[in-house]
Order: structure tokens, then C-alpha cells, then sequence
């Protein structure tokens, strides 16, 4: 059974992939949800998979799903951003981010070595090189799940890199909050 991490868990990226673990029971467990604000579709999501850690943007928030999940383990804030983004008790992590807010969590997922499931293109325009280098020294596999990103990768299965001079990638400005 494998460990998912969903950074983003309330998004559209993030509930698909509640979807396919909905749908494979006996394959995945969840273990930690991220959301933004969204508290009332966290604790519907915390009630279904019962997660170990939860996150939340804001402290009254994280207060009262302390209270109510008192097994659970809960971040907020910045702080608690960084925290749960080095937790290693996952197997993959789904990378789901709005906007460049992944792009710190997304370096710390890739440095405990593991799979990151990357659905934000803006962590691979604004930092694609400590992104690819900080795989490729921890042994990190990079999965792409969504967006542009995925369908250059795609294009380029079975291409030979030294046919590839440059990849242009716009990024959105999309705000976090």
C-alpha cells in the first residue's frame, strides 16, 4: 500500500486524486492533507481518509480541527508549511500548490528522496533548476500530473536530450490566497 501526501487536497487536482484513491482503497493511504482555506471541505475530506497530519493557512482554523480531530496532527501558517513539507512518513506526494507558493514545499518533498507527483508548472518556471538538481541528488523521481509541464513531458519520451536546445513555459500570476 502506498503513503500519498496531497499538498493541495481541496483543489481540483487534489480532489481527483482523493478520486483514485476512493476508487483503489487497498493501494493507497492518505496521511497528509494540505489546504489553503477551505475548511469545510478539509474536515469533510479528514472525516472520509483520516489522515496523520493536517494543514491549514490559519490558526483559528487549525484551532478548531485540533479540537474537533484531536489524533491528528495539525500545521498552519508558514512555519507549518515548512514543517509538513519535510515530514517523510509518505510515499508520494501530490504537488498541488497554487501558484509559486509550492515551490518551497516542493523542494523539501524532493529532499526526502522520494516520489512528488508535480501538478504546478510555476515551481518548474520559477525554480526548474534547483528543482531537477535537487531531484537528481536526492534520487528523487518526478512525476508530471497536469498542465503544460506534463505534456512536454510527454513529447519528449523516446527524444534524444541533446535534440532539445530550450523549453519556453509560461507561468500564471495567479494569486495564493
Amino acid at each position: 500500500m502506498k503513503k500519498i501526501a496531497i499538498f493541495g487536497s481541496t483543489g481540483s487536482i487534489g480532489e481527483s486524486t482523493l478520486n483514485v484513491v476512493r476508487e483503489n482503497p487497498e493501494a493507497f493511504q492518505v496521511v497528509t492533507l494540505v489546504a489553503g482555506k477551505n475548511i469545510n471541505k478539509l474536515k469533510e475530506q479528514i472525516e472520509e481518509f483520516k489522515p496523520k497530519n493536517v494543514y491549514i493557512i490559519e490558526k483559528e482554523n487549525a484551532k478548531q480541527i485540533k479540537e474537533e480531530y484531536q489524533e491528528i496532527q495539525v500545521y498552519y501558517g508558514e512555519e507549518g508549511m515548512e514543517d509538513i513539507s519535510q515530514l517523510t512518513d509518505f510515499d508520494i506526494s501530490v504537488s498541488a500548490l497554487v501558484g509559486i507558493a509550492g515551490l518551497k514545499p516542493t523542494y523539501n518533498m524532493i529532499k526526502n528522496g522520494k516520489t512528488v507527483a508535480l501538478a504546478n508548472k510555476e515551481v518548474l518556471v520559477a525554480g526548474g533548476k534547483l528543482i531537477m538538481d535537487t531531484a537528481k541528488k536526492y534520487n528523487a523521481t518526478l512525476l508530471t500530473v497536469d498542465s503544460e509541464h506534463s505534456a512536454i513531458m510527454q513529447c519528449l519520451q523516446g527524444e534524444k536530450q541533446n535534440k532539445i536546445d530550450k523549453i519556453l513555459l509560461t507561468a500564471s500570476r495567479r494569486a495564493i490566497f
